[in-house]
């Protein structure tokens, strides 16, 4: 893949990550401002969102850290190992972090915003190519861009 098309979806990925981080934002500031006026209806209705959202916001920030060096095969490999990491734990993860407590109920929100970040990360990575011996063109079945296309 020749460099200008490498930075031009380097590019496309950091601006795809920032929009995700703008829009987290934007709703973490408008939960924010129910937990302020009413406590209650926010621990109810909005606590999970919080918390999934939070955790997306700080891989997102740590992923586009990784966008920003324009090396694409330091973004591919950074993809994969998140990915790679992400479903080892959900391999591993067991019953006992499905309890009602409070630890278990973040340990579930946890596992849905990683499973979430997975498939992200595994699209990316489609966009981008998983490596010369897997490109077509830089696009391995639909890309996370078509995807989105489709959506709107």
């Amino acid at each position: 893949m020749n460099t200008e098309r490498q930075n031009s979806k380097l590019a496309m990925l950091a601006k795809d990550v920032e929009g995700k981080l703008a829009t987290i934002t934007a709703t973490m500031q408008r939960v924010k401002g129910v937990m302020e006026v009413d406590y209650e209806r926010f621990f109810r209705w909005h606590s999970e969102e919080a918390y999934r959202m939070n955790m997306c916001r700080f891989e997102y920030g740590r992923l586009h850290a990784c966008l920003l060096t324009g090396d694409l095969d330091k973004v591919r490999q950074w993809l994969r190992q998140n990915a790679d990491c992400i479903k080892e734990l959900l391999l591993a993860e067991g019953a006992r972090g499905y309890s009602v407590s409070a630890s278990g109920l973040a340990n579930v929100n946890a596992l849905e915003a990683k499973r979430e970040l997975r498939k992200q990360y595994l699209s990316m990575l489609d966009f981008i190519g998983n490596g010369a011996e897997n490109e077509r063109d830089g696009l391995n079945r639909e890309s996370w861009l078509d995807a989105a296309l489709k959506e709107i």
